[in-house]
């Protein structure tokens, strides 16, 4: 997965959650959190979590980050399998499938069906699945949805709950609820760019 850095901006991201704190009263309060992150600390986040929602607006470059992540995993862990899926691309393997209910179900769908690999390349995606050293990064969840979008979460769901696997995922607002309820995870958005990074991206696209 390459890079056009010419396009890339590095961005931070936020999450905003809910928890609860005690007032001096004694009395339960509902307090938003809001944590910054940039992208180191979103992968060693991850390593705990196994799950990484980026859900923000059309246009304001989760395809590019996720590519750029893909870059920068296999930089760092030269031995692990790390997968980008532009899911649009991926839609036939959602139409012939109906179900993924166990372990091996959900194996032959991987190698087989969405990544399409030769019996060599799924010797060694296999292995190193099972041994929880891939990470897949699932881009566009909504770009698929409401055809396979319940196929796609219940793949995600059971990556999470059969293995140890690293997943990013990616959507729009309107399809991350249902992920943050499935996948137990909390959603990111992007720090917004100022007016200058967005000055300085719109220069470099018209040079």
């Amino acid at each position: 997965v390459e890079i056009k850095s010419k396009f890339f901006i590095e961005r931070s991201f936020v999450d905003e959650h809910l928890e609860i704190e005690t007032s001096s009263d004694g009395a339960e309060l509902n307090v938003t959190k809001v944590e910054v992150k940039n992208a180191q600390e979103i992968f060693e986040e991850v390593q705990t979590t196994k799950t990484f929602l980026l859900s923000d607006k059309a246009g304001e470059g989760k395809s590019t980050t996720f590519r750029n992540f893909a870059s920068k995993l296999k930089q760092k862990h030269p031995t692990k399998w790390i997968q980008f899926l532009d899911l649009k691309k991926h839609y036939k393997a959602f139409a012939k499938t109906e179900k993924f209910d166990n372990l091996d179900e959900l194996k032959e769908f991987l190698s087989s069906k969405l990544l399409n690999l030769n019996d060599f390349e799924s010797q060694i995606f296999l292995k190193l699945f099972e041994s929880s050293n891939v990470v897949f990064l699932y881009d566009g969840v909504d770009e698929i949805s409401p055809n396979y979008n319940e196929l796609i979460l219940k793949l995600m769901e059971k990556v999470k709950n059969f293995t140890e696997n690293i997943q990013f995922v990616s959507t729009r607002p309107q399809h991350s609820l249902s992920i943050q309820e499935r996948l137990k995870v909390q959603a990111h958005k992007f720090v917004p760019l100022s007016d200058t990074e967005r000055w300085n991206l719109f220069v470099k696209f018209v040079m």
